[in-house]
């Protein structure tokens, strides 16, 4: 490829292939575009624009131009948030926890300060212990270990765990709803001695289900009562995956 016919084509209003998009943003990358090409070229996108092919072109080009993390085997939904910047951090420093708080594994990036405003990750820095700069082995470690979850309670950033409060405050019922066909055998008293270390109030539903063929309904009685909690609720998922537990 010859990087400058690519600048003139798009500077022209043609269009860059994908093949083309991945190889410019891999060597460059790699440090075999100089700056100035590069810079060339996005003063050319500047004026012509993308379309919407090669818009998703340089989104994918990018994702694999750098390392990954592995989350695949989180048992819960995974959700990315990020942006391009603010000057008041007014969203993440919130939704980020609270969206946690709500069981779902965000491994947010951020950036550090540009021009007149600090980043995100300055400003979190500035919190005595808090340590950003973790190996790609220690962030997937972090991540499967806490899930977010815990992460109001070491920043205290934000304190999320009212919504917790209230929902363990009000629920009652503990409504556990499995399928016969993927539960393993060894699962069910794993549950049985999950639930007799979280003795408390609230009533345990167990439901078993045969897809499009039946279900049954068990009340577990007094003896399975329960102390509704996000903690419960994530050892609950570690056994049997996301989703299989609601607190009513």
């Amino acid at each position: 490829m010859i990087v400058p016919r690519v600048i003139e084509r798009k500077r022209d209003g043609g269009r860059l292939e994908p093949e083309e998009i991945r190889e410019l943003v891999m060597d460059y990358s790699a440090g075999r575009v100089p700056d100035y090409q590069m810079s060339a070229l996005l003063m050319a996108i500047y004026f012509q624009g993308l379309d919407r092919g090669e818009m998703g072109s340089l989104m994918e080009a990018m994702l694999e131009s750098g390392k990954k993390l592995d989350l695949s085997r989180l048992r819960t939904a995974r959700i990315d948030k990020h942006s391009t910047g603010g000057v008041g951090d007014k969203t993440s420093l919130i939704l980020a926890p609270l969206v946690a708080s709500l069981g779902v594994a965000v491994p947010m990036m951020s950036g550090r300060g540009l021009g007149h405003t600090g980043g995100t990750l300055d400003k979190l820095e500035s919190i005595p212990g808090f340590r950003a700069s973790l190996t790609m082995v220690e962030a997937e470690r972090q991540i499967a270990r806490l899930i977010l979850r815990e992460i109001d309670e070491r920043l205290r950033f934000l304190d999320a765990k009212l919504l917790s409060k209230v929902r363990s405050e009000k629920s009652s019922l503990l409504d556990i709803r499995l399928n016969a066909d993927t539960t393993r055998e060894e699962q069910l008293p794993a549950l049985e001695k999950l639930l007799r270390s979280h003795e408390g109030p609230c009533r345990v539903m167990l439901r078993m289900e045969i897809p499009k063929r039946s279900e049954t309904i068990l009340d577990l009685g007094d003896d399975y009562k329960v102390a509704a909690s996000d903690e419960l609720l994530a050892r609950i998922e570690q056994i049997f995956g996301a989703r299989v537990a609601v607190l009513r």
